[in-house]
């Protein structure tokens, strides 16, 4: 469906004389308030939206803020549009464009995807500023007919693209600097064709200086030395990422269902996993992506 028709142009308010974020919210609040009877406490929608934005991750750096919260009784999707007539410093970012959006407390897909659509149009800068320079709601309105949410969340709306690789021929000291640089547990192991072929978890690292014969005696409180990883310090450009990776036993496909993708992490007891198409890694799935992107957006 497009994104203008979740929006009443009553709802879309541009050039507004607001200074903070407190008066953008309250301002949008009251247009809510004069269109809808509304049974619930503005006060209390005040409340659980300071209280969600305590949790961070609703101003971007493109210039966007999204206060937002999931309210018991309110059963309704509520997005208004305030754009101040200057940007509001938050956070050292100049905010440009206010979207505050209300729901249940449920879990409702189009809540998430909506949250998602804005958040990648800000990213098209042309795209953004020709939306936030528009002098009336009926522009940005049609503007925003250009824009089709999806009904249903997925895999491919929750993964992250921004993620390190490493290849087969790599020692493991290469392996190391890309853990630490990358601040990840996890890294997919690509072939010359870019073809995910594996992947490396820190625990398959961190394992070879562990010796063989205390693997096997499964205790290592008589091992007081650090020698076996000062070894593996000292051996690390020898020993290559190909010694140590592993298939992966389970992907998944960007088309996946986010239930079928939590099944997949539980089950396994996986923090990461693939996001294949085609023998291609698109993406990978962290788990933290879920309480983020999910149970907390």
């Amino acid at each position: 469906m497009k994104l203008s028709s979740l929006i009443e142009k009553d709802f879309i308010l541009v050039n507004q004389n607001v200074t903070t974020r407190e008066e953008a919210i309250e301002v949008s609040l009251n247009a809510l308030f004069d269109k809808k009877r509304l049974s619930i406490d503005k006060k209390r929608l005040i409340s659980e939206i300071n209280q969600r934005d305590e949790l961070g991750g609703t101003v971007f750096p493109t210039g966007l803020a999204i206060p937002h919260a999931r309210v018991k009784d309110y059963g309704d999707l509520s997005i208004m549009i305030c754009i101040p007539e200057k940007p509001i410093v938050i956070n050292d970012i100049e905010v440009r464009c206010f979207v505050i959006m209300l729901t249940s407390t449920a879990v409702s897909n189009l809540y998430l995807q909506v949250l998602a659509s804005f958040t990648k149009l800000s990213m098209d800068e042309e795209y953004f500023s020709r939306l936030i320079a528009a002098k009336n709601a009926e522009l940005i309105s049609k503007q925003l007919a250009e824009i089709y949410v999806k009904k249903d969340l997925t895999v491919e709306d929750l993964m992250s693209t921004d993620f390190g690789t490493v290849s087969p021929e790599s020692n493991l000291k290469e392996l190391t600097d890309l853990f630490y640089l990358k601040k990840t547990s996890y890294l997919p192991v690509i072939d010359s064709d870019n073809r995910f072929i594996g992947e490396v978890r820190i625990n398959d690292l961190i394992s070879i200086g562990i010796p063989n014969y205390a693997v096997m005696i499964g205790n290592l409180s008589f091992l007081n030395s650090f020698e076996p990883f000062e070894k593996l310090m000292l051996e690390e450009e020898n020993i290559l990422v190909s010694d140590i990776m592993k298939k992966s036993q389970v992907s998944l496909r960007p088309e996946a269902s986010v239930v079928e993708a939590a099944l997949e992490l539980t089950q396994g007891n996986y923090r990461h996993l693939p996001v294949v198409k085609d023998g291609n890694l698109v993406g990978i799935l962290n788990i933290m992506d879920i309480l983020v992107k999910v149970l907390r957006r």
